[in-house]
């Protein structure tokens, strides 16, 4: 089972736009309570125009907002 249940992307390049990375897990031996929130458009990616980077054709990751070329997905379980 999936954390999230449908990620838009989670890198975004000038020739790449799309989900590389998952948090899956096991619900027979594990309960989701939590999970990071992460954009799931283009317009939260960028944050604000002044950057310079808020055009899904550029290179949005890594930038001044995302200093990591994916952005970070993670959540918290507890045992069932």
């Amino acid at each position: 089972q999936s954390a999230y249940d449908n990620i838009p992307f989670t890198n975004v390049t000038f020739d790449f736009v799309g989900t590389l990375d998952y948090v899956l897990f096991s619900s027979d031996a594990l309960m989701q309570t939590s999970r990071l929130n992460i954009p799931t458009c283009f317009t939260k990616l960028a944050g604000d125009e002044r950057h310079g980077q808020s055009d899904k054709n550029g290179h949005l990751l890594p930038s001044a907002i995302w200093p990591s070329d994916h952005l970070a997905i993670g959540a918290g379980f507890a045992f069932t």
